[in-house]
């Protein structure tokens, strides 16, 4: 938790205390910023040109549920079902 305080997006605490099983997305602009953020929460982080299968990592959060950490990727051409929240960390 004080990791997250040390990022200027004041959610991100909040977002450690929700319900581990309510799936959200967690938009950002930079891959550099999801990968920060997702290691913060510890979260499973998905864009375009990322290491191993996208689709892989949609499976296991389909599975797992809690949030995913994102560039706009995740979101043209992917519906999801059940998503609880959405978070914009920089304007999009």
């Amino acid at each position: 938790m004080d990791e997250a305080r040390c990022l200027p997006y004041a959610p991100l605490p909040l977002l450690q205390e929700a319900e581990s099983a309510a799936k959200g997305i967690i938009y950002c602009r930079s891959k550099a910023l999801c990968d920060k953020i997702a290691g913060v929460l510890g979260c499973l982080v998905y864009y375009a040109d990322m290491e191993g299968s996208r689709e892989e990592v949609l499976d296991r959060w389909q599975q797992l549920g809690g949030p995913i950490v994102s560039t706009s990727a995740l979101g043209v051409g992917v519906d999801i079902p059940h998503v609880r929240f959405t978070l914009h960390v920089e304007r999009p």
